[in-house]
């Protein structure tokens, strides 16, 4: 349902607004998700299931099919990244990172009606080049090694850390919000420890339950 009502109100606001590539890649995540046994984890279903007293899977339990379908998700999330600087490559050639690109893309979004009035790209209008060429630079690394992230551990700590900070800058420098894509790179992350922590600091908390037993 979540799949099905994004992809309508994602086709209305594209088709009568005009292309832009916010929330596709939610979209694509979704759709991925409607073939995995994602109820299983944290969701609604799980809950409810709770709250009925039914059998529900093991959280501590590793299985193969979450194992997959958990890179299933990482793919769907990285391929757009790679494809993304690519194209960058393709249309702006290999200096698309160059200053006067840059600078151009960075003022020309900033001048342009959006809904948020700050405007940091015009105060870097004296800047060297050679910021706006590490700008460029820093992005397309972070956009055609994202791939890296299906086949390295330490690819998964580094290069969606970089698409957040990359994300960020866009919001700050172009005032384009990529809300779901600063999220969804929390996906490659393991929060095991910290619901451990979390789980077994509230039951430290919680103290001795003393339970009284009147023998039937």
């Amino acid at each position: 349902l979540g799949a099905l009502c994004h992809f309508l109100l994602l086709g209305i606001l594209i088709d009568y607004s005009f292309f832009w590539h916010q929330n596709l890649v939610t979209l694509y995540v979704l759709i991925v998700l409607c073939f995995t046994p994602c109820g299983d984890g944290w969701s609604v279903d799980r809950l409810w299931r709770i709250y009925q007293g039914r059998a529900v899977p093991d959280a501590d339990r590793a299985s193969p099919v979450y194992g997959w379908a958990r890179y299933a998700c990482w793919a769907i999330i990285a391929l757009p990244y790679v494809t993304s600087g690519l194209s960058k490559l393709l249309s702006g050639g290999l200096f698309w990172w160059s200053p006067i690109n840059l600078r151009n893309k960075l003022y020309t979004d900033t001048l342009s009606p959006r809904e948020y009035d700050w405007a940091f790209s015009l105060h870097l209008a004296n800047a060297p080049d050679l910021l706006f060429s590490l700008i460029g630079i820093f992005t397309l690394i972070a956009e055609i090694f994202f791939g890296l992230v299906l086949f390295s551990r330490i690819a998964r700590w580094i290069f969606p850390i970089a698409a957040e900070m990359m994300h960020i800058g866009i919001l700050l420098l172009q005032r384009i919000l990529f809300f779901d894509l600063i999220l969804l790179q929390l996906v490659f992350f393991d929060f095991t420890s910290i619901r451990k922590a979390i789980g077994s600091r509230l039951a430290s908390k919680r103290g001795r339950l003393q339970i009284l037993y009147d023998g039937l």
